[in-house]
């Protein structure tokens, strides 16, 4: 089973059909091609700054080992270990690069493969009942932030998508 995150555009709000266009649902979980072919994965999702990062690291591996002298097990060991990095983060570059720009997290699911997870995710959303305006969401002060206690949150952040 893999987790499903759905991010829905800026101003969008649950029950309306026509937000869904504009929907992006990313799998968290291991991504091969992004292990495999990491600047390929991040150009393809326009994540230009991972790319650049991605297609610097083995000639900035290349360079530290031929300064300090290490063996080729080494080197190899050092890139596997950034691929693995790469495919473990490549899910949650991509929400980051979504929240980034403008969109937020709607919903998470669990699922066998993206077809049911779409199809969990759209159900919920359009069963929810439409709004006519936008939730006006009032204005808290920055010294004394509200606390809630959220059920089925647990650990050190007991806040959903709080400020870190």
């Amino acid at each position: 089973m893999k987790s499903f995150l759905l991010f829905a555009p800026r101003g969008a709000t649950p029950g309306d059909p026509g937000a869904l266009e504009n929907a992006v649902v990313v799998r968290d979980s291991f991504t091969w091609l992004a292990f495999l072919a990491p600047t390929l994965w991040f150009l393809y999702f326009r994540l230009w700054l991972a790319a650049l990062g991605a297609l610097m690291i083995t000639p900035a591996v290349l360079a530290l080992a031929a300064y300090f002298p290490v063996g080729s097990g080494v080197v190899l060991m050092v890139l596997l270990a950034v691929r693995l990095f790469i495919g473990l983060e490549a899910g949650a570059l991509r929400a980051r690069s979504l929240r980034g720009r403008g969109y937020r997290l709607a919903d998470a699911v669990v699922a066998r493969n993206g077809a049911e997870a779409e199809n969990m995710m759209f159900r919920r959303w359009l069963s929810q009942p439409a709004e006519d305006s936008p939730p006006v969401i009032a204005a808290q002060s920055a010294a004394q932030p509200e606390r809630r206690a959220v059920a089925g949150i647990v650990g050190l952040f007991p806040e959903p998508e709080g400020g870190r």
